[in-house]
């Protein structure tokens, strides 16, 4: 349900770092966005509607490109997306295994799993 696509989010956050890294001294500026689940098509278009984080509310991706805006002009190395997702990243992912967090989004992820409680 979200193998491929938390393996692709962990990455893009290697390849940025790496990058990142590299264009060190060059003049070029590098924030990583992770903005956590926002109100955009993605969940519709990637059949993701019935599941409990396609149905769940989202952060306002005004509110999350305002936040990447002024990470990168401040030189923030990286910036979620809203304070929720922030909590989740800073706190909740350092707190849980890799066995649990897979678990935990295995659960939201589930075809259908808006419906099933």
């Amino acid at each position: 349900f979200e193998a491929v696509y938390g393996a692709s989010k962990a990455f893009v956050n290697s390849f940025f770092y790496a990058i990142r890294n590299e264009l060190m001294g060059s003049g070029v500026s590098m924030t990583l966005l992770m903005p956590g689940a926002t109100e955009t098509n993605f969940f519709k278009n990637a059949g993701q509607a019935s599941t409990t984080v396609g149905s769940m509310k989202k952060d306002d991706p005004k509110e999350v490109a305002k936040r990447a805006w002024y990470a990168l002009m401040t030189g923030h190395e990286f910036v979620y997306g809203s304070e929720y997702a922030e909590y989740e990243g800073e706190v909740m992912n350092r707190m849980m295994s890799e066995s649990h967090k897979a678990q935990r989004h295995r659960i939201i992820s589930e075809p259908d799993s808006a419906t099933k409680k």
